[in-house]
């Protein structure tokens, strides 16, 4: 068994819509933290047990980087819509996994195949995980993966820009009307509806105040020193009508 190859998925009417490349397990991995939003999708609308995977065995790395980018160009020219987002050719085997990664790639191939393998299997799973690491770093400090590392940086950047560009429907969060914003943070379709919901956000959080600013001995002090007054009929009116004008 050659060491790396590149892998096409395929729905189950025969239509590729993926092209990859890696070691030959990863040809059969659909682990969700490994795959993208619309690869997990077709997978999940056939069924992974359903998705036809077809490997072609590479003679090193540099090679199955080479042929994945022939393959995608191959199968765009004739019209299919593939969910890669880039042209191929970009990538590092030998990731190291967290504890948290391994058991979520045991779990996305099945009933935590890994777990089940023998020691043996585990060890060399392990082993080449080592090799590929030292021949990535390795690769890393050659002009050829500078220059990759440097055009995968470039076309990082340029989606970042058109996503920045990129104007979504949002649903104003004052008055309930559509609008078209790029700024991802954006709530408000205009500037007075932004200063109502921020008006609206400090009045729920400010502090409700005492009915009285009297201590609870203040006020039953004052409530003695009251006892035994008489009030003037012009204070009692006062006080009938605010009594009225308050019903």
């Amino acid at each position: 068994m050659t060491e790396f190859c590149v892998y096409i998925h395929s729905r189950p009417d025969g239509s590729p819509f993926y092209v990859g490349k890696g070691v030959p397990r990863r040809a059969v991995d659909f682990a969700p933290s490994r795959r993208k939003a619309h690869h997990k999708n077709i997978v999940a609308k056939y069924g992974r047990e359903n998705i036809l995977v077809r490997t072609i065995d590479c003679e090193s790395e540099t090679h199955a980087f080479a042929l994945e980018v022939e393959v995608i160009k191959c199968y765009r020219a004739a019209g299919l819509n593939l969910v890669n987002i880039t042209d191929g050719g970009e990538g590092a085997s030998g990731h190291v996994q967290n504890e948290l990664q391994k058991a979520g790639f045991a779990k996305g191939r099945g009933k935590g195949l890994f777990a089940l393998m023998h020691e043996v299997s585990q060890k060399n799973i392990l082993a080449g995980l080592a090799r590929g690491r030292e021949k990535t770093a390795e690769w890393r400090k050659t002009p050829e993966g500078i220059a990759h590392a440097k055009r995968l940086t470039e076309l990082g950047t340029a989606r970042l820009n058109e996503l920045r560009q990129e104007k979504r429907s949002i649903i104003c969060a004052d008055c309930g009307v559509e609008f078209q914003a790029s700024n991802p943070k954006a709530m408000c379709c205009s500037r007075k509806c932004e200063q109502r919901v921020r008006r609206a956000k400090e009045k729920a959080e400010r502090p409700v105040k005492p009915k009285y600013s009297h201590s609870t001995e203040t006020r039953a002090k004052m409530a003695a020193a009251k006892k035994g007054t008489k009030q003037s009929p012009e204070t009692i009116a006062k006080r009938n009508a605010w009594r009225k004008s308050d019903a």
